[in-house]
């Protein structure tokens, strides 16, 4: 769709070429506290929702750098956490609590099967 809106705009003798985006999954482990008067169960969905949501396809970018105070950022702002600690934001073959920094053609991926959820 990309390609053939540009076909008519380019200069002659020029042409557009789309390359897809190189999706990278991050693999994140995060202790929280959570108020009294949601349940354990809320609150993690409400997590998950809020990186997935936060992170998603709508607010993706290329070449973004992910710190793990952002994802700490958007894990406060769901309804029942009290306080968050990344312990891990890394890539599948890493570890550690990374800053995540993107190449031009990838965009950083949350699954819900990789975000990894504890109580403090």
């Amino acid at each position: 769709d990309v390609e053939e809106f540009l076909t008519d705009k380019v200069l002659i003798g020029t042409t557009v070429t789309v390359q897809p985006p190189t999706y990278t999954d991050l693999i994140c482990t995060l202790a929280y506290t959570k108020t009294d008067q949601y349940t354990t169960a809320e609150v993690e969905e409400n997590i998950k929702i809020a990186i997935l949501t936060g992170f998603g396809y709508v607010n993706a970018t290329f070449a973004e750098t992910i710190y793990p105070r952002d994802v700490e950022f958007m894990v406060l702002q769901a309804p029942g956490v009290k306080t968050v600690n990344v312990t891990a934001l890394h890539l599948a073959a890493g570890s550690g609590a990374n800053t995540m920094v993107g190449t031009a053609g990838q965009i950083w991926r949350f699954q819900e099967t990789n975000i990894n959820i504890g109580v403090i």
